[in-house]
């Protein structure tokens, strides 16, 4: 690498105009702007072939009206609204998905959110971009009208994003095939070696950059253009280039990514601007440039992907365009049969005695001739031209029939079919079945706009001015520092969460999207499910459905919302089910409690009959007459000393049998205070849960000190 490029390039970020830097002579400048041309032109040469086919369908789209020769002078030539049809239909099913509620933009949390503050992070940034796109900008949501209404047409378009530093605002630029000229070649938009906006610019306009500091001065004679009112467009407003390609301009041997602007006629490169920032440069560990991440301002929108595989895109224009051409001649020969049939002609013979030139007769009008009227019918003789064709009629509806099923117009979606007898369940997948191609053409759109939103984030990170963003939330925000230590919008870090859509490319019928909400509400409605579902998110659901307008002043904040009233059969429900719950785990204690009476049982046993071997001991000793006192004395206190380990054991297992019955008995009885707690001390008719603990705490007195054992408890009694 070259050394000190790392510095060179960060003097090239910071200058709004690098062409005027004084390292790029005059000759340096002209070879840029030759590489700059040569490149558009070959990528004009790519396109083409599928730019003349989208102006033909274009044509066809507008129905414009052409004049013909053939049959005759004037002939028919109507053309048949295939294509405009389709382009309609989808234009409307895709606007009210753009567009709902009012809203664009949606936000998705990235990570775990514990405490809430990414989503109401979020929920800031959501509301200022719908209020900046639908309702402080004047060109988004027209241009969003346009692009959903062209693209169904041409099959590729492009929206130009960037921040107009004269205007200080976001500009949202709809641009047309043929005013962005891509290779079509390229995998895609953000692969591709160049990207070229051609489009007019008056010299006025030139001017006022000039004078803002974003173009090289230059004089409008040296552009070969005047000021002076010129009638001619062309000459008024030339053409100028802006391409966003790549140059190596700090002379390393790595292109990187720039904004060269030309004036097309004169070759006079009016601009260079780098499109990359600090971050997306990347270093290996020699601190050499790796890589540089392209800043992107435009995005591409795609209707139909093109089968062999190159950039643009297909339309309803390109796919039916055949067809179109088809229908327009069967309906043009059908109307020329229908004029030759009603309008007649013939032959005149030369025994027929009329004045000359026309006689026109009006209607209940006779006229007197010469001629006797044997001789009239002899020297007229009509020509027997055929009424139009069934045949031609029939094919034309065959083709009309093929083209709504290859645009999914059927009658059910636009709404012509008669389906009063027909069950909602077989309406609802004839729709849905209707909206399959439809649906994949809006995940397409939704991956467009996802893209598209995110670059007026990092937009309004850099150049929304934090006073009107607090001004449009009504609050107060945090703050952070940028990387020049000037205050910035903490909203705007962009690593807590995503902006995207607010469409669901998933559904996109108002018919399935009602389908579901019932679906929903009809397991809220159930008491099993219900008490499992979030009763509020799915309200919010049904009236965004429903396109119920400003639902933040329809739905009640969370802490004036009035809890609804028991239901007896609910909390009957629910209180069987707690007692259940506790009859079982009181089961389970009982078990263990018969397990370790049996152990006790068992130990108790033991003692009983060391005690009675002891016993033993003694009167054997007695009865063979030992005489030793001290041995004698000293077989009776291991006598006693077995005999009070006995007692000790035998008390020991009293109280645990205690303990536990009393626990068992605590339980039941806390068990049915939390639920009629929850459920607000009301229980209605419910009757009150019976004492199932399994067994009753045994009285002392059941004991003997003699060590005679308890009777055992079985289970459940």
């Amino acid at each position: 690498m070259k050394k000190g490029s790392s510095d060179t390039l960060k003097k090239f970020m910071a200058m709004p105009n690098i062409a005027e830097d004084k390292s790029f002579t005059l000759e340096k400048l002209s070879k840029i702007s030759a590489k700059a041309l040569s490149g558009y032109e070959i990528d004009v040469e790519s396109q083409a072939e599928w730019l003349f086919k989208t102006e033909v369908a274009i044509d066809l789209a507008a129905l414009k009206k052409t004049t013909t020769s053939f049959p005759w002078k004037d002939a028919a030539n109507v053309k048949f609204p295939l294509i405009t049809t389709a382009a309609l239909q989808s234009g409307a099913r895709m606007y009210p998905e753009i567009v709902r509620n009012g809203k664009v933009v949606g936000a998705a949390v990235i990570g775990a959110d514990p405490d809430g503050s990414k989503q109401l992070q979020a929920d800031r940034v959501v509301k200022y971009m719908n209020y900046q796109l639908l309702d402080e900008s004047d060109d988004w949501e027209p241009g969003t009208d346009k692009l959903v209404h062209v693209l169904p047409v041409v099959g590729t378009l492009f929206r130009k994003t960037y921040f107009n530093p004269v205007c200080g605002y976001n500009e949202y630029e709809v641009c047309f095939p043929h005013e962005v000229v891509i290779n079509n070649k390229s995998k895609s938009l953000e692969k591709a070696p160049r990207v070229n906006h051609i489009f007019r610019m008056s010299y006025n306009q030139i001017v006022e950059n000039i004078r803002a500091g974003l173009y090289t001065e230059y004089t409008i004679e040296e552009l070969g253009g005047s000021l002076e009112t010129v009638e001619d467009y062309e000459e008024a407003y030339p053409e100028i280039l802006e391409q966003h390609g790549f140059l190596d301009l700090d002379e390393d041997g790595y292109e990187e990514p720039y904004i060269t602007t030309i004036h097309k006629r004169s070759g006079k490169v009016l601009r260079i601007v780098a499109r990359f920032d600090v971050d997306g440069i990347s270093y290996n560990k020699d601190k050499e440039i790796v890589t540089i991440e392209p800043i992107h301002y435009f995005t591409d929108y795609h209707f139909i992907p093109s089968p062999d595989g190159s950039f643009y895109s297909l339309g309803f224009g390109q796919l039916l365009m055949p067809l179109n051409e088809t229908a327009n001649t069967l309906v043009n020969q059908l109307l020329n049969a229908g004029s030759l049939a009603s309008l007649q002609g013939g032959i005149l013979g030369g025994g027929l005695k009329l004045k000359g030139g026309e006689m026109p007769i009006r209607p209940g009008e006779w006229r007197h001739t010469d001629t006797l009227g044997m001789d009239i019918s002899r020297n007229i003789v009509p020509i027997n031209y055929k009424e139009p064709s069934p045949v031609l009629f029939q094919l034309l509806g065959f083709l009309v029939e093929h083209t709504d099923k290859l645009t999914s117009i059927t009658d059910a979606l636009t709404g012509n079919e008669h389906t009063q007898n027909s069950p909602a369940t077989s309406v609802t997948s004839m729709i849905d079945q209707g909206l399959k191609v439809f649906t994949s053409i809006m995940r397409r759109l939704y991956r467009s706009f996802q893209k598209e939103y995110a670059k007026i984030y990092r937009l309004n990170g850099l150049f929304v001015d934090p006073n009107h963003y607090m001004q449009v939330l009504g609050e107060q925000v945090p703050m952070t520092k940028g990387p020049d230590g000037s205050p910035q919008l903490a909203d705007f870090d962009g690593s807590t969460f995503k902006v995207i859509p607010i469409s669901d490319p998933n559904v996109s019928s108002d018919v399935l999207r009602g389908a579901q909400n019932q679906l929903l509400l009809q397991l809220l409605a159930n008491p099993q499910v219900g008490m499992k579902l979030n009763a509020d998110d799915i309200l919010r659901r049904v009236l965004e459905a429903s396109n119920i307008p400003a639902i933040e002043k329809v739905l009640l904040p969370p802490d004036q919302q009035q809890k609804p009233p028991a239901d007896p059969n609910l909390m009957k429900v629910q209180i069987e089910g707690t007692v259940q719950q506790s009859e079982m785990h009181m089961k389970e204690q009982q078990l263990q409690i018969d397990m370790e009476q049996h152990k006790a049982d068992m130990a108790q046993a033991a003692a009983q009959l060391k005690d009675t071997q002891a016993d033993a001991v003694l009167k054997l000793a007695q009865a063979n007459g030992i005489a030793q006192d001290a041995k004698f004395q000293a077989l009776e206190i291991q006598v006693g000393i077995l005999k009070e380990q006995n007692k000790q054991v035998l008390a020991h297992i009293k109280g645990l049998h205690s303990q536990a019955t009393t626990a068992m008995n605590n339980e039941s009885d806390q068990a049915m205070a939390r639920q009629k707690q929850d459920d607000g001390g009301d229980t209605g008719d419910v009757a009150a849960a019976p004492d199932n603990s399994g067994t009753a705490p045994v009285p002392d007195s059941q004991y003997g000190e003699s060590g005679e054992s308890p009777p055992s408890q079985p289970a459940g009694s």
